[in-house]
């Protein structure tokens, strides 16, 4: 399999990936649009996980950026190949996207201040997850 990279990463079409059937992770839509204007404005985004099948790839972690990227019109994304069985990508598939901490709100909070700082209320809260109200809340606990 020497055409499959396997934990490096990569650029293949995005025609040659394919959702994992089981894949149970949903993204609310204005989420979605605020996933697609951040890729769209810098070009950056953290590889899809994947995983040789056949002479294809199935994909493990990263479904919706792929989605987003097909609708910007990207022949290609970034990718990282795992090597891994059934069983192993049914793991993390039940895991990766379940993975993640909680934030501390006041760090949480400063971290918002020092963006700020930098750009209105309004434009931040269209690049981050937060809307205008929880930006608000959080910015005044910075205060």
């Amino acid at each position: 399999m020497s055409d499959h990279p396997l934990h490096e990463n990569a650029q293949l079409p995005i025609d040659r990936l394919d959702p994992h059937p089981l894949n149970s992770n949903v993204m609310p839509k204005a989420l979605l649009g605020k996933l697609a204007e951040e890729i769209r404005r810098t070009g950056l985004y953290p590889p899809i996980i994947v995983r040789p099948v056949g002479d294809r790839y199935q994909i493990l972690d990263g479904h919706h950026r792929v989605q987003v990227l097909q609708q910007l019109g990207h022949d290609a994304a970034n990718v990282v190949s795992w090597p891994v069985d059934d069983e192993q990508a049914l793991l993390m598939l039940a895991s990766l996207n379940r993975l993640q901490g909680d934030d501390d709100p006041r760090k949480r909070a400063a971290l918002l201040a020092k963006l700020r700082s930098s750009m209105p209320i309004g434009e931040l809260a269209q690049r981050v997850p937060e809307d205008s109200a929880r930006l608000k809340k959080l910015l005044a606990l910075n205060a």
